[in-house]
């Protein structure tokens, strides 16, 4: 199975592809708890919102960018987050690596 040609802005038929290039990820890691499966998922759906919401947001994932998760406070614990979006002017996040 070979990678997938993703393009922008995502639609059924790309999203279909995505979904391959991750499925694809999990073959080759052997393991389902590699988070490798999830960087081409999370990544275009990462880029797709940061691409339809404009400069006014800031998108964070892994497989995107800087290729971080962000830590959002929480009322008992902090909570790793997959996809984040904020508005650019509000945002003070931690980065966890």
């Amino acid at each position: 199975m070979q990678e997938e040609i993703i393009t922008f802005p995502l639609d059924n038929s790309t999203f279909l592809r995505v979904l391959s290039n991750s499925f694809r990820e999990f073959l080759e890691s052997g393991t389902s708890r590699s988070t490798a499966k999830l960087k081409p998922l999370h990544g275009a759906i990462a880029r797709d919102l940061a691409e339809r919401l404009g400069s006014d947001y800031v998108v964070f994932s892994q497989g995107y960018k800087e290729g971080k998760e962000v830590k959002i406070k929480g009322r008992y614990i902090d909570k790793a987050v997959d996809i984040t979006v904020k508005k650019r002017e509000y945002c003070r996040c931690r980065f966890i690596g």
